[in-house]
């Protein structure tokens, strides 16, 4: 099933040692031009003994037999999952272009979307109501134009993201910081079993058993921009793992797209300095995306600039510019009755112009032109 490469490579990878570590012993395999890295080893343990640790030996010596590594195939393969090593044509061809890109990736679901043109979407774990609105729009449009959403998976921005993709029965793939055996956050479980039953993929660069770590969601979000032609920042507080994605993106040579927001917001410091600092990734709209990613684009705005409203729609509409309002204060304010007002706030909801919130409250849904 394994060329003796992908053996070599899916042996090393579940080490889990350190990149820097790993990298060394890779190299040091490398330049000995071993065919069979755990056979060269079991002989030649000695010779890496000045790289790693007595600690590090034992842990590598435990390692070195075949049937530790058939152990860790068959149980990803038990698991429904996908074992892909940057020596398989299935690796994705973005992700292998990046400076370190993983040894190997492991993927539950349809590892075929890997390859398609994505978009990294990514945001603050606590977006406002303007965040999740544009995260609803930036990504339903761009997936109908064909992208395949990238995220994190994390409350939030990314959660919005995943959710909307499925909701428009398209594939998305959601980028975990641990093994694909530990779900997190474990709320999103369901959400994780929904992306794969609706033709998308978990992928993730760590083997089952590795918990998520501080540092592996640092590290998850390369793969992430690594995967995508561009990378979308909705919302992103002054510390954001996002402005960390951004970061990846940019190193990676790939397009940033960053949505402004409110200066007050603790949701738009990060997004608003990204922009002070790089003006050309200053985005308002989905065809601006398709149009920096040399794709046509295919976007029908629905947005109330381009719909007849009756007076009485008008009147609740002016209402509503400022803020969200209840029932009462829109009546209140438009002596519209109740009974017709929500007959109408009804059919300005169908048609996507005004949103209903909790509590009997009633927003205007302000979309780019």
């Amino acid at each position: 099933m394994y060329t003796q490469q992908e053996r070599n490579l899916i042996w090393l990878d579940s080490l889990n040692l350190v990149h820097k570590k790993r990298d060394v012993l890779l190299s040091f395999l490398q330049n000995n031009n071993e065919e069979n890295y755990i056979t060269f080893l079991r002989n030649n343990i000695t010779k890496i003994s000045e790289f790693f640790s007595a600690k590090e030996i034992e842990s590598i010596t435990k390692t070195l037999n075949e049937n530790y590594l058939e152990k860790i195939i068959d149980a990803h393969d038990n698991a429904g999952i996908e074992i892909i090593t940057k020596e398989s044509s299935k690796y994705p061809s973005l992700l292998l272009n990046i400076i370190d890109a993983p040894l190997v990736l492991y993927v539950k679901g349809n590892a075929n979307v890997l390859n398609k043109n994505c978009i990294g979407i990514v945001g603050t774990r606590r977006p406002t109501r303007y965040g999740r609105e544009m995260c609803e729009y930036f990504t339903s449009k761009l997936t109908e134009n064909g992208l395949v959403s990238v995220s994190g998976l994390a409350f939030g921005i990314d959660t919005v993201c995943a959710q909307t993709t499925i909701g428009s029965k398209k594939p998305t793939i959601a980028v975990l910081a641990g093994g694909l055996d530990n779900i997190y956050p474990s709320q999103n479980y369901n959400l994780s079993e929904e992306i794969v039953k609706n033709g998308g993929a978990l992928v993730s660069e760590y083997p089952i058993g590795i918990r998520p770590q501080a540092y592996s969601f640092l590290e998850r979000n390369r793969i992430i921009s690594g995967l995508s032609l561009g990378t979308i920042v909705i919302e992103a507080g002054e510390k954001s793992g996002a402005i960390k994605t951004a970061t990846d993106c940019v190193e990676q040579n790939r397009e940033l797209f960053v949505l402004p927001g409110n200066i007050n917001s603790y949701a738009s410091i990060g997004c608003n300095n990204l922009i002070r600092k790089l003006p050309h990734c200053f985005t308002i709209s989905p065809q601006e995306v398709l149009a920096r990613l040399n794709l046509e684009a295919n976007i029908n705005n629905s947005n109330s600039n381009s719909v007849q409203f009756s007076m009485e729609e008008n009147l609740i509409l002016s209402c509503l510019d400022s803020e969200e309002k209840n029932l009462d204060d829109i009546c209140e304010e438009t002596e519209i009755s109740s009974k017709q007002a929500i007959s109408l706030l009804s059919k300005l909801e169908i048609n996507g112009i005004i949103k209903r919130l909790p509590g009997n409250y009633f927003a205007k849904i302000n979309l780019p032109n």
